[in-house]
């Protein structure tokens, strides 16, 4: 009696799954698209707090992020949302410079 029960929780255990690799879609040739800005690119008004969003046309690796965005002379914070990226000053933007954004081909 035991040996049977053996048996059938062994075979319950080793039915429950399909053993293999796991089916995927198609790969991803194409990096993620910068759809829109806000505020808009080459705005003057922007506040010295204010934060800066970046929409694309996909889900962005929160893991890719960090490395791949470079803004000249101010420190600042990212968080990401799905297909959103913002971008918030540490203390606050600096007035007197131009705010260069630069995203590198390692966003995923």
């Amino acid at each position: 009696m035991k040996q049977a029960i053996k048996l059938l929780l062994t075979l319950f255990v080793l039915s429950c799954a399909v053993q293999g690799p796991i089916p995927g879609g198609e790969v991803d040739k194409f990096g993620p698209k910068l759809l829109r800005i806000y505020p808009e690119n080459n705005s003057t008004t922007i506040q010295e707090d204010e934060k800066i969003t970046l929409f694309f046309n996909e889900a962005i690796d929160p893991n890719s992020v960090y490395d791949s965005f470079h803004i000249n002379s101010s420190e600042y914070k990212i968080r990401v949302t799905g297909k959103k990226v913002i971008i918030r000053p540490k203390d606050k933007w600096n007035p007197d410079s131009i705010l260069k954004i630069s995203i590198s081909r390692d966003l995923t």
